[in-house]
């Protein structure tokens, strides 16, 4: 699925029901105990201008394993162009993982 940031914008990237897995199989909600980053690179895998990568991501309070950030203004984006957001998810002893999203950058209208 692809989502949209807008380019010369703050933009609120929210990943919800953030989740590794038990020893048994069964899923493991994160909460403010783990960790989520998250890296914006292009699609050669170079990371995007404009900010210190990973950002952490905060835990939303009272979630099941919401987490979110702020992707500031100052980002290097392209109008059409595509980005990846990498994920990467640390839930403590042997529970990690990482996630890819697609993002297009897209100009704010109204």
């Amino acid at each position: 699925m692809t989502s949209i940031v807008y380019v010369d914008n703050d933009n609120r990237l929210l990943v919800e029901s953030v989740h590794t897995y038990d020893d048994m199989g069964a899923q493991v909600y994160l909460d403010e105990t783990g960790m989520v980053s998250v890296t914006l690179t292009d699609t050669d895998g170079e990371e995007i201008a404009g900010e210190t990568w990973p950002l952490s991501l905060a835990y939303l309070p009272d979630s099941q394993g919401d987490f979110y950030g702020i992707l500031r203004n100052e980002l290097a984006l392209t109008e059409g162009q595509t980005v990846y957001a990498e994920l990467l998810v640390d839930n403590g002893i042997d529970q990690f993982g990482s996630l890819r999203g697609t993002l297009l950058v897209q100009r704010r209208t109204f």
